[in-house]
């Protein structure tokens, strides 16, 4: 899901457009770390489809650390 905002809208008030910049870009941070994540969970899904299986310990881990590195 995307957020679509005219910025250009409010040229006259300057700390509206940086706030909306700001929010358009904290957005699309969110949104491509939610893409990674559904990719993680994929993997996991299939992996588990193939007989392997992960502790929960080591799922939570390995995720963060697959995120942390996507920063």
């Amino acid at each position: 899901m995307s957020i679509e905002i005219d910025i250009k809208k409010f040229p006259e008030y300057p700390e509206i457009s940086n706030l909306l910049q700001g929010l358009l870009d904290d957005n699309s941070l969110l949104n491509s770390k939610v893409l990674f994540l559904k990719a993680v969970l994929k993997s996991i899904i299939h992996l588990n489809s193939l007989g392997k299986t992960l502790k929960l310990d080591e799922l939570a881990t390995s995720s963060i650390k697959m995120i942390e590195e996507a920063e």
